[in-house]
């Protein structure tokens, strides 16, 4: 949902046609683990850093987690109703004006806490995300020190064209999950598996006509066979 409403916004911003995102959004699972998931966290604050174009994650000319979470305060932006933009349309009477700007709601996005720092105070969250933040900052000089290079800067990255495409990029396969250590790993795949022989055991037998069939948490059932209904015309 987010990731499809952001490429028709940037399309509409950018007169882009077709898709904006490579491939399909993929939700890959986070282990419990605490050094798991803050070095997921950490990734996220290094965009931008990583790849050489802002020495600090607060240096970001876009929309960036950092300055939000360090601080505890929400990022403002603008939501246009798209649907009800668009059943006016459909439904102008006369001569009347319909603008984009009448269907726009000031929202502020906030973000929940990593769930293992969950019990902590706010202070002590943003000082923890304020340590990590500097800890991106120092291995981002280091990266440039070593490379000798330095970041390409605000004003560079506000005067690249939206619509380059470079010429190569580096792929490597998503895993099936983040964990840290190997042990929570193969506990998740494990767990994985046992779902997925469940799932396919009730879907077996609720396409068999079995629709008391008990499916394990957590899943989506699938379309059951069709039934005619009683005393509807039949097609000849």
């Amino acid at each position: 949902f987010v990731a499809g409403n952001v490429a028709k916004e940037a399309g509409r911003l950018h007169g882009w046609k077709g898709r904006l995102w490579e491939g399909r959004y993929r939700c890959i699972p986070v282990t419990d683990e605490e050094a798991s998931q803050v070095a997921r966290l950490k990734y996220l604050l290094s965009q931008g850093c990583k790849e050489g174009l802002v020495a600090s994650p607060r240096h970001w000319p876009g929309v960036h987690c950092a300055k939000a979470l360090m601080t505890g305060q929400g990022i403002p932006g603008v939501w246009v109703d798209r649907t009800a933009l668009y059943n006016a349309r459909r439904c102008k009477t006369g001569r009347e004006k319909i603008r984009p700007i009448d269907f726009e709601e000031d929202v502020l996005v906030t973000f929940a806490p990593l769930p293992c720092w969950a019990h902590l105070t706010p202070e002590d969250y943003q000082q923890r995300i304020r340590d990590l933040v500097q800890e991106v900052e120092e291995e981002t000089a280091a990266m440039h020190r070593r490379n000798g290079t330095q970041p390409l800067g605000r004003r560079a990255i506000l005067a690249q064209d939206p619509l380059h495409r470079p010429d190569s990029f580096k792929k490597s396969p998503a895993p099936k999950v983040h964990a840290f250590t190997t042990a929570a790993r193969e506990a998740f795949l494990q767990a994985l598996r046992l779902f997925l022989l469940a799932y396919r055991a009730a879907s077996e037998r609720f396409r068999a006509g079995d629709f008391e069939v008990e499916f394990p948490a957590g899943c989506f059932r699938p379309h059951g066979p069709f039934v005619q209904p009683r005393g509807a015309p039949v097609a000849a």
